[in-house]
């Protein structure tokens, strides 16, 4: 339901179906000939017996609560104004932070709250919805036939009585999938900040932690090496991000199965540098020039002696010279740099 409230043409029809139980067939468009979102390939599936008992373990206002929380969603609501039957000239609708749609939104949740107290009044208890094992029956269920692979892997994988499947962690998982679905397909202008923020805030929320340990188990594609979280951030790195990872992954395997003091060398060594490019590709550059003198068996010519002295006399190299020396090789002295100059002043 939030899914769908999230994903209606506009505020009208998104307040029909989280207010008044009145459904819409197919999600918004860019088109005026309505096709549904073309970009999200999102196919949507009929809300039946829509009595704000949808939720599982919540009573008909929580439920209500919920839907008003997601209407007032601006940063995930994806409403539209249709352009030409092409698409262009689509728009974003207006949305809760306009006045005039948030009035019409509070005052729908008003009346709504005032039928639900009304009714839960005339029964004369507080009416909770569906029972937890019920879920597979209704969104959830739902939720496994439609949508993008993606979204419908990590839905087929999750069982309503399955430990730590709470509601809560079910309103954070359909906010992890949707950005993780645009990250894979069409990225918005705030999907990297949104999916990197819901991934830092998982270290303190623990719904936001289960729903991420639940996508984490799927993969976009089964060849893939990586879950589909860590694919999505990599998809959604600018060249720069690219660019810096590549050096930390070629200093990286350079350094494979060195130690210091039990430790991994490079975990070790990387510590100040991690994060400047620049510096990474003058430590891979120094490393491998030591590498060339620890090998060789002559200088005869003062080639190596040369490279080496100006790496480390260039101003510029001091944190990658020094990220060098923290390896230490057998029992010398000094660190490496340090070291394999000494070898060729001897």
């Amino acid at each position: 339901m939030v899914f769908d409230i999230l994903s209606a043409q506009n505020a009208e029809e998104a307040m029909d179906l989280a207010f008044f139980g009145k459904d819409y067939e197919e999600p918004q468009s860019d088109n005026a000939t309505r096709k549904g979102n073309p970009n999200f390939g999102y196919e949507k599936t009929p809300n039946i017996n829509l009595q704000f008992n949808e939720v599982v373990g919540m009573s008909h206002k929580e439920a209500l609560d919920t839907y008003y929380g997601a209407l007032k969603e601006t940063a995930h609501c994806e409403w539209i104004i249709p352009g030409d039957a092409a698409g262009v000239g689509a728009k974003p609708a207006p949305k809760y932070d306009d006045p005039a749609t948030k009035d019409k939104i509070d005052k729908g949740y008003q009346l709504a709250t005032e039928f639900i107290t009304d009714y839960e009044a005339y029964l004369g208890v507080n009416v909770a919805s569906l029972d937890k094992t019920k879920l597979e029956g209704t969104e959830l269920a739902g939720l496994k036939n439609r949508g993008g692979v993606l979204s419908k892997k990590i839905y087929q994988n999750c069982q309503p009585d399955q430990d730590g499947f709470t509601e809560a962690v079910f309103i954070e998982l359909k906010k992890l999938v949707k950005l993780l679905e645009e990250a894979h397909g069409t990225p918005t202008s705030n999907t990297k900040q949104e999916l990197e923020q819901f991934i830092a805030e998982s270290e303190s929320n623990a719904d936001k932690k289960q729903a991420l340990s639940i996508a984490k188990t799927i993969k976009y594609q089964d060849s893939d090496k990586a879950d589909c979280v860590a694919t999505a951030r990599e998809k959604l790195m600018i060249p720069q991000e690219k660019s810096l990872k590549a050096a930390r992954q070629k200093l990286k395997s350079l350094l494979a199965g060195l130690r210091i003091d039990g430790q991994d060398a490079y975990e070790v060594m990387i510590t100040n540098i991690k994060d400047s490019e620049t510096a990474l590709n003058k430590a891979i550059e120094i490393w491998q020039k030591c590498q060339e003198v620890d090998a060789a068996t002559n200088d005869d010519k003062g080639e190596l002696l040369n490279a080496l002295n100006n790496l480390k006399n260039d101003t510029h190299n001091s944190a990658a010279w020094t990220t060098i020396n923290k390896y230490r090789k057998g029992d010398q002295d000094e660190g490496y740099a340090e070291e394999m100059l000494k070898k060729l002043n001897d």
